[in-house]
């Protein structure tokens, strides 16, 4: 009996437990998720990831006309949400783990956008990027109902300033042309 559990003892001091790290490239089974990075090409700034991240690892900074989303790789809990919910298929996990950075004492990623500004009241409010995928979505869906100027209109104007001016009488018709139409608009 001595003998069985000294042979199970020593088959655990053979061979090494962990991987041979940094020499050897770790192995990642398949569907593992790493961390989040932004296709800077197809991101156009939306928010809809930091809308969801459950752990508020990705942060949304507006400052000098820019907006910036930023993944805290510490905070991230790696659950795929942010990836699941954007429209544009820009943020992915990667499928093995490495802090994406050259600092290794800044652990985030960021993607910069420069933002479109009401024409009413100065205010930055939407990215430019997103102004024209939103543009081209709602001439897909809803030219019938609603032309290229006034699509114009709703996104060179800031929510504040289209809630002041919401009992202009032609907006008033637009905006009844829209809901008359009933047709979903957003993705």
């Amino acid at each position: 009996m001595k003998s069985s559990i000294v042979k199970e003892a020593l088959k655990y001091f053979v061979n090494p437990v962990t991987e041979a790290f940094p020499a050897a490239k770790p192995y990642f089974p398949k569907k593992y998720r790493g961390p989040p990075v932004y296709d800077q090409d197809k991101c156009m700034g939306c928010t809809a990831c930091a809308h969801v991240c459950p752990a508020d690892a990705i942060t949304v900074i507006v400052k000098d006309g820019k907006r910036a989303l930023e993944v805290w790789y510490g905070k991230c809990t790696f659950c795929a949400r942010c990836e699941e919910s954007c429209p544009v298929d820009a943020i992915h996990l990667m499928e093995e783990f490495g802090i994406p950075s050259e600092d290794k004492l800044v652990f985030k990623s960021t993607v910069t956008h420069d933002m479109v500004k009401c024409r009413l009241c100065g205010k930055p409010f939407i990215t430019i990027k997103h102004a024209e995928w939103v543009k081209k979505n709602l001439l897909e869906k809803m030219s019938d109902v609603i032309g290229s100027e006034e699509i114009d209109f709703f996104l060179t104007v800031c929510r504040d300033c289209r809630h002041e001016i919401e009992n202009i009488p032609g907006f008033r018709k637009l905006l009844i042309r829209v809901l008359i139409k009933g047709e979903k608009v957003w993705v």
